[in-house]
């Protein structure tokens, strides 16, 4: 007997509408009288046509195909977060066989049915990927990304397809990092070279994928992550006086590892294991953001590779793994873990490494990290102001607060 699948796609739209719990709640009853429901402020999301025939097409898919169009705004029922919005749909429905999916600007994530065999997992790990990574238009409607992901869905050979369009944005993709964007104009036009707004469009598919199917695949990654959950020394070694090209792509290796671990997971179902799991999808979007800015300093990118360290060590807590390993070195984050706290000229106490714990008792000068020609102590950013996070107990929250201040 075939399991029904019910693909609930959340769209992020800015506007006064929010996710209230009733909205949740006519959404979950919609669900049980139509295949296809749209909030009333969603309706120009689709044509009438559009959505008369996706409803055709959805009545008669084999499995069952659910969509519900929801806007999600910061501050309503869920804080604007598809995540939780999706555990309370799941809830709501009474669905353990139900494939959730989000829909977040132009990108599809999606989170499996707890109850699918792993295999069948895999396969709509691959159907999620290739709507994302295939070639299309990024602005393109919903009803366009809606039928591509009901063609995949059928398609017998979707892992294959999956993995060939993952490994042609990737050769796209390090082709233009390797020549160092010289023949891309900046106007994004193209002069031999790839466009610009492409390249990034290309990188944020390929950071934002939810599923992360080849990705996975690759790296042999399973639903719980093996090993200690907390960026390992080499990472920091790597970034340790790496030139800005080579610092960015650490960051944006360790980024797509941790998209792909915290893809596998399922949302925690006790209170303070969904705290966690938010902060750390809180850390994970606001390194994104970081990585998406083509201005981004030196400094920006460490602290992007020290948002995904504390990405990893809240998941960890969400499994119910802490970490147990010592803060980062407050004056050098590539330094890597601390050993013991000092301060440096008028600095609070801060945790530092052996050697500028060493450098500090013996007077001398440590190795402050560099940002603009100056110890990033010594300017007026977010980073400086929190120790790269030593200061306060939530950097993700500080940087959200920094954003809205500027």
């Amino acid at each position: 007997m075939r399991s029904a699948l019910v693909l609930v796609l959340l769209l992020f739209a800015v506007m006064p509408a929010s996710a209230a719990a009733q909205e949740v709640g006519a959404a979950a009853m919609g669900l049980g009288q139509s295949p296809l429901y749209v909030d009333p402020s969603l309706r120009s999301a689709l044509t009438d046509q559009e959505r008369t025939e996706l409803e055709a097409r959805l009545r008669q898919a084999s499995p069952p195909v659910l969509v519900a169009l929801i806007p999600l705004v910061a501050g309503d029922a869920v804080d604007g977060k598809p995540r939780p919005l999706l555990a309370v749909l799941r809830k709501r429905l009474g669905r353990d066989d139900a494939v959730l999916l989000t829909v977040n600007d132009g990108t599809l994530t999606a989170e499996p049915p707890p109850a699918a065999p792993e295999a069948e997992k895999e396969r709509l790990r691959a159907v999620s990927s290739y709507t994302n990574l295939v070639d299309h238009d990024y602005d393109e409607r919903f009803a366009t990304t809606l039928n591509r992901y009901l063609d995949s869905l059928t398609d017998p050979d979707i892992v294959e397809k999956a993995e060939q369009a993952s490994d042609d944005l990737s050769d796209r993709v390090n082709d233009d990092r390797d020549s160092g964007g010289a023949s891309v104009p900046a106007a994004g036009g193209t002069d031999g070279g790839f466009p610009t707004a492409l390249v990034g469009l290309i990188i944020a598919a390929l950071l934002l994928v939810g599923s992360l199917f080849v990705v996975r695949r690759r790296r042999g990654a399973h639903p719980a992550p093996d090993g200690p959950l907390y960026l390992p020394d080499h990472v920091f070694e790597a970034a340790h006086g790496s030139r800005r090209r080579e610092l960015r792509h650490t960051v944006e290796t360790e980024l797509v590892e941790l998209v792909s671990e915290l893809d596998a997971q399922p949302v925690p179902e006790s209170p303070a294991a969904q705290e966690h799991y938010q902060r750390a999808l809180d850390a994970r979007d606001t390194a994104r953001r970081i990585t998406e800015d083509a201005d981004a300093s030196d400094a920006d990118l460490v602290g992007a590779l020290v948002l995904e360290d504390v990405a990893r060590q809240a998941l960890g807590d969400a499994l119910g793994r802490p970490s147990n390993v010592s803060a980062l070195c407050a004056l050098n984050p590539t330094h890597g873990r601390s050993t013991g706290k000092g301060r440096w000229g008028s600095s609070p106490t801060l945790p530092l490494c052996k050697a500028c714990l060493a450098d500090v008792k013996a007077k001398r000068a440590p190795e402050v990290l560099d940002d603009g020609g100056r110890p990033y102590l010594k300017r007026d950013t977010v980073w400086a102001r929190t120790a790269f996070g030593a200061l306060v107990s939530d950097l993700p929250a500080e940087m959200v607060r920094d954003r809205v201040e500027r």
